[in-house]
């Protein structure tokens, strides 16, 4: 059976962050059955395209070394970026593409979570027992989970 993935190519823009699978999938429930969901998200700067501009997307799993994926597979796991992308985009249909996971700054989202008014003490854990996903632990004065979470979603990318 075949697995369904996405590629975002990135456009940078200041202080937008990236769409995360589990956003993007919130996104399409209410028009794709679920059978239709990505289940892996790649970001890119461009895509590989022939002589004609037209996107090469034939075996561009296999080129970007995406192997078989499972449910076994963490969500965060399934987030992935081209790492150094290729100076000619028209490349052969045999030439791999470096692909990776895409790495957290636990840095950064600790210091994107203290800067969130009212908070008064974070600190932040990676849960890698489960799936890798970043814990963070609150102390803030009139704020809720949903709040701190609302503020974060703006700021940094949808798997963190």
């Amino acid at each position: 059976q075949e697995t369904i993935g996405v590629v975002i190519v990135i456009v940078p823009e200041a202080g937008c962050p990236h769409v995360g699978l589990s956003q993007l999938q919130d996104l399409l429930k209410e028009c794709l059955h679920p059978s239709k969901w990505p289940f892996a998200i790649v970001y890119m700067d461009n895509i590989p395209k022939n002589s004609a501009g037209k996107p090469l997307r034939i075996k561009l799993a296999d080129r970007l070394g995406i192997g078989r994926l499972s449910n076994a597979i963490p969500m965060l796991m399934r987030h992935l970026e081209v790492a150094a992308p290729s100076s000619h985009w028209q490349a052969a249909l045999i030439e791999l593409i470096l692909c990776m996971r895409v790495q957290l700054d636990l840095e950064a989202i600790e210091r994107v979570l203290r800067a969130v008014y009212g908070v008064e003490d974070a600190a932040l854990r990676v849960r890698a027992h489960r799936d890798g996903a970043p814990e963070a632990f609150v102390c803030a004065d009139g704020l809720n989970a949903g709040d701190v979470d609302a503020t974060l979603r703006q700021v940094l990318p949808g798997y963190a």
